[in-house]
């Protein structure tokens, strides 16, 4: 009873403590309170203890403690730790606990007294003890102490004594608890002194990468992270400062190539891994130390059988990542040649593309273009020779190379330089090769959007250069005819491409186009294929033209929009004044300022003569007028009626629009100015009810916090007289208006209109029922959710049953999903991944050593003493040692033998040998079981021709075969004493009728008898013409368990000389069905509770016997 209040005054003592300066430290009173809270930090009730072990942490971490006083705290420490040689191997146990958060604090001397007493205790050869200190070791390092406290020599010592420590290569749990600890004494000591870092992490490497033959998943995945967490903290700092420490990072690459050597089994994912994490950190500087081991590694790949392509590959790519394509090709090289159709390295392409970063044109220039040309006139001659299977293979190795020209121009370092030995090639493919046309207006597209990206004048002033070649076969393919879907792809990339270059034209040039193709829009003889593309080429160029001569296309062409009859050319023309409204360039804002008035006009006044398909295209500039007015209101009653209309239009972006002309009319306008003119539309026809209900939710989601409640109460009662109209447009569109009102406003809110909706729901016409059934359930789930099933039945009337049977039914599978949510949460926590992953984060030392080593295998020893009753869980220690040599344990390495897992039990196995039980079937050469009944059997065993020697096996009670069941069709010999069972096959089709084998009969009728292997395997069983006739022709399935059926009672009953009858499920394909879970379950249900009714009833009527 007095826990609670020690508790309370340890935290009360350690708050105050907290609130100290640093001059009252030095007080003897204040050291005298705070021994009063060591005393505590060993003490046997658990609560008691960590409430002072948690009240010294937090002093040493967020008080002005002096170092004087942490000093104290560290000697009561080191005199408790110590005290382990006179047997208080748990009090050490309590102090290293507290030792792992506070550590890092001690001063410089205190620290040093401390390691060293914690390494002496890990020497006591005790489980326990090796762990905890360990996680000791791992606190002080993680938590990074200051470089006065813990200096870089005594680091490097620390590291030298860790290495006595090391467990054995099999014992999983103490060695990631070892590595992880290396691991964090590496990274402080290269975060205070990296020289001295660096001469110490060879051995680390040499000494880890060992463990990799033991070909322990486990214990591979932590050394994995482990050294790839020091390859980013240590090795790369390095690689920045290359000429000092090329030695070190060349053992270290020699090392990882000669894993590459060896037979490293399932290693070598996880060594893959470390080489692309080694390319990924030292490649940019350190290239050339790295090309052998680049070079070994391409070598694996070349194997056909090699097995992992795609880790492979992973590394190639982070190598072309950072030491760039050019070093990746010289050591690597295509190996493509005249004549050779091996192409062994065709692997690299698909590599390439996908990781070239920052590379330069000269690299595809000198590399890749001439491998492109080989490839180009080995193909053509192929073709010459009619030899089309080799033409192919060069032309889509052409076309491979040629792909990887987009990924060299994403973010190039050499265009001012570079591309003007490319360009000419690149005009030139354009007009002549129509395979390679996407491939090289990508390219543009990417260096063009790179260069004004960096704002390179130099790159820009390059581009912009040969924008006069480029334009015209540019509109020279975008304004000829194609044929297909791909060619029309290239079209439309030609227009991108256009816009894009566009940015960087000289104004003469594109003034000059403009005028072109203006003149050829204004020429009546022009086909109309040539009007409606040039039309798309002025609205590209419209930006980039001095007001006169937009206002030259304004007044000659867009001012035609009343006149023409065309509706194409009627849409190109709002889509021309569309440019013009959105276009930010000055001469465009010039424009609109002297002319606004003009298009407004224009625009209102052209609705009669709209056509459908320019619906999109007007609103959009209706929107921008609307955006750009100063008085919104007055033109509310243009723009708001076809926004209105629009709403449910079939083209989303234009639906789009009109929802947007909603928001903004929302946001500027009081909504009582025209909030009359939606309700108004909902005594329309029934379109126009929809629209104005669409516009009314739009609004309403917009000024949720600002409407008035009695408006909101009006929408909802004329919303509740729509839905159960018999329209069925018009009631879909007043749920869908409830969907965002459930949507857009609060629980309590929609608490208070609850009974409203709900008797909505239950008056709606039974066709719009049916119609809107899954927004209703939408609505309902969603209520039930807030509400409860419960709450919402008491508000449905008592004869809407249907209703009534679907909340219901929502609420139980609302309980469904709460019930699997929480156990996915659970899941979720307890889910541990031990599998090798990339992406995965490395366990935390706590979670390592609070594993349980209940998933490893266990030795029939083992078995039996878990079977026997324990009194108490306690850890188990080995010694790995054999008769020639007995463990010395004065020697400090001696730890090494002793382990927490029992020597020779091998994990690198997933799988538990076991030893084979002995069957009492025979077996065929195939490997099938051959089972027979007992008078065959009996016949069998006097056979002496039999190739299968069963003298030596036991004799055993026979097993009866289980009535009912059919033999398998895949029996090797066959019974004739099988009883064909009968069944019907009504309902079934041929096809399944006939795939299920029957038995045989006693008469064979053919000459042929199946036996052996492969396709001689017997599958069906013959029957005799008589069955067949009987039967009707055919094999039909056996109906399992129907000799059970009583003829007049209901159930099944005893039969004589035969096994009891039993309950069964059949396993059907269609009880994989989802839709049919609940069914199954519900059948697996009944069927338990009838046995268990039947065993109740048996047993009360065997008492009332007694």
């Amino acid at each position: 009873e007095k826990v609670p209040i020690i508790r309370s005054l340890l935290g009360c003592l350690s708050v105050l403590l907290r609130a100290q300066e640093a001059a009252v430290w030095n007080v003897s009173s204040t050291l005298q309170i705070l021994d009063s809270i060591l005393t505590f930090i060993i003490f046997s009730k658990p609560k008691i203890r960590k409430a002072a072990q948690y009240g010294i942490a937090v002093i040493v971490k967020n008080s002005k403690i002096t170092p004087n006083a942490l000093g104290h705290i560290a000697k009561h420490c080191i005199r408790l730790v110590e005290s382990v040689t006179t047997g208080g191997v748990t009090t050490t146990l309590h102090v290293l606990t507290l030792l792992k958060e506070i550590m890092h604090k001690f001063p410089k001397n205190e620290m040093k007294e401390c390691c060293e007493s914690v390494l002496k205790v890990m020497t006591m050869k005790n489980i326990l003890l090796t762990s905890c200190g360990m996680q000791a070791l791992h606190g002080m390092l993680e938590n990074r102490p200051a470089p006065n406290c813990l200096p870089a020599h005594r680091n490097a010592r620390l590291i030298s004594a860790l290495y006595n420590y090391q467990p054995p290569s099999d014992d999983i749990q103490p060695m990631q608890a070892w590595l992880v600890t290396m691991q964090q004494a590496y990274i402080n000591l290269a975060r205070t002194d990296i020289s001295l870092c660096m001469a110490n992490i060879v051995k680390l490497f040499r000494q880890l990468t060992e463990l990799y033959h033991g070909q322990r998943p486990d214990i591979m995945t932590a050394v994995t992270y482990c050294l790839q967490a020091i390859m980013t903290e240590c090795v790369a700092p390095a690689a920045h400062a290359k000429p000092k420490f090329n030695q070190p990072i060349s053992e270290i690459a020699c090392i990882l190539e000669d894993l590459l050597t060896h037979k490293v089994g399932t290693a070598l994912p996880h060594i893959l891994h470390l080489l692309s994490a080694f390319f990924k950190e030292c490649g940019e500087h350190c290239a050339e130390l790295l090309t052998p081991c680049l070079k070994s590694v391409a070598e694996l790949r070349d194997n056909t059988e090699f097995t992992y392509k795609s880790e492979l590959e992973n590394t190639v790519g982070s190598a072309i990542r950072t030491m760039g394509p050019q070093i990746v090709i010289d050591t690597v090289p295509f190996k493509i040649t005249p004549g050779d159709r091996q192409f062994k390295r065709s692997w690299l392409l698909p590599v390439f593309k996908d990781n070239i970063k920052n590379a330069t044109l000269k690299c595809f220039v000198d590399r890749f273009l001439p491998l492109a040309a080989v490839c180009r006139n080995e193909g053509d001659r192929l073709k010459k020779v009619n030899d089309q299977i080799g033409a192919v293979s060069y032309d889509l190795l052409q076309s491979q190379i040629w792909a990887l020209l987009p990924s060299f121009s994403a973010h190039p370092t050499d265009i001012s330089t570079s591309f003007g030995s490319l360009a000419k090639t690149l005009g030139g493919l354009l007009n002549s090769r129509k395979d390679l046309r996407l491939i090289i207006l990508s390219t543009l597209r990417k260096l063009i959007t790179h260069s004004l990206e960096t704002d390179n004048k130099g790159d820009i002033a390059t581009m912009g250069k040969y924008a006069k070649n480029y334009l015209p076969i540019l509109f020279n393919i975008y304004m000829t005819k194609v044929t297909g879907s791909d060619e029309e792809g290239a079209r439309l990339a030609t227009l991108e491409t256009i816009k894009v270059y566009l940015k960087i034209s000289e104004k003469v040039l594109t003034k000059e186009l403009f005028d072109r193709a203006l003149e050829k829009v204004q020429n009546k003889e022009s086909e109309e294929f040539i009007k409606e593309n040039v039309m798309d080429l002025l609205k590209a160029l419209l930006p980039y033209q001095q007001d006169q001569d937009i206002a030259k296309l304004y007044n000659e062409v867009i001012a035609k929009i009343k006149e023409t009859d065309n509706h194409k050319e009627q849409k190109k023309y709002y889509r021309l004044l569309e440019e013009i409204l959105i276009a930010d360039s000055e001469s465009c804002v010039q424009f609109l300022n002297a002319n606004i008035d003009q298009i407004n006009e224009l625009v209102l006044g052209s609705l009669n003569k709209s056509a459908t398909n320019s619906k999109g295209a007007r609103l959009r500039c209706l929107f921008e007028l609307l955006k750009r007015t100063e008085n919104p209101i007055s033109l509310l009653d243009t723009v708001l009626p076809e926004a209105i209309l629009c709403v449910k239009d079939i083209n989303n972006r234009c639906r789009e629009t009109a929802f947007q002309i909603l928001g903004h009319i929302a946001k500027n306008v009081d909504y009582k100015d025209y909030i009359n003119i939606l309700i108004a539309g909902l005594a329309g026809n029934p379109t126009m009810t929809s629209c104005s209900l669409l516009a009314l939710a739009a609004i309403v989601y917009y000024i949720k916090d600002s409407l008035d409640p009695v408006i909101e109460e009006q929408l909802l009662y004329n919303v509740g007289l729509l839905a159960v109209c018999n329209t069925r447009e018009i009631a879909s569109t007043a749920l869908s208006f409830i969907k965002v009102y459930l949507s857009t406003f609060s629980r309590e809110k929609v608490f208070k209109y609850l009974p409203q909706l709900i008797k909505v729901l239950s008056n709606m016409a039974e066709d719009c029922k049916r119609h809107s059934r899954t927004k209703t359930r939408d609505i309902l789930a969603r209520l039930v959710r807030w509400f409860g099933g419960e709450s919402l039945l008491k508000l449905v009337p008592n004869k809407d049953e249907t209703l009534r049977t679907r909340i219901r039914n929502l609420a139980k599978i609302q309980i469904r999903h709460q019930k699997k949510r929480e156990s996915d949460r659970q899941s979720k926590a307890t889910t541990d991944i031990s599998t090798f992953t990339i992406g995965n984060k490395q366990k935390s030392i706590e979670e390592i050593l609070n594993e349980s080593d209940s998933d490893l295998p266990l030795d029939d020893d083992e078995v039996e003493e878990n079977e026997r009753p324990k009194k108490k869980n306690k850890q188990k220690t080995w010694i790995a040692e054999n008769a020639d040599e007995i463990v010395d344990f004065t020697d400090i390495r001696a730890s090494h033998k002793i382990t927490g897992t029992k020597p020779g039990s091998n994990l690198a196995i997933p799988t538990l040998k076991k030893a084979k039980p002995k069957s009492d079937f025979k077996t065929a050469p195939d490997g099938r079981l051959i089972i027979m009944d007992d008078k065959a059997q009996d016949m069998e065993e006097d056979d002496d021709d039999d190739d299968i020697d069963f003298s030596n096996r036991k004799k055993k009670k026979k097993k009866q075969v289980i009535p009912g069941f059919e033999d398998s069709d895949d029996d090797y010999e066959p019974s004739d004493d099988d009883v064909l069972t009968k069944t019907t096959a009504a309902g079934l089709g041929l096809k399944r009728a006939l795939s299920v084998s029957t038995l045989n009969s006693s008469t064979n009728t053919n000459k042929y008898r199946a036996g052996g292997t492969g396709i001689h395997r017997p599958i069906k069983k013959a029957v005799n013409k008589k069955e067949k006739r009987k039967k009707g022709g055919g094999n039909f399935p056996v109906n399992t368990g129907a000799e059970y059926k009583a003829i007049k009672a209901k159930g099944d009953i005893k039969r004589k000389g035969k096994p009891d009858p039993y309950a069964y499920l059949p396993l059907r394909r269609d009880a994989l069905n989802k839709r049919k879970r609940m069914k199954n379950m519900a059948q697996v249900k009944n069927i338990l509770k009838a046995a268990k009714t039947g065993a109740n009833i048996g047993r009360k009527f065997k008492m009332k016997k007694k």
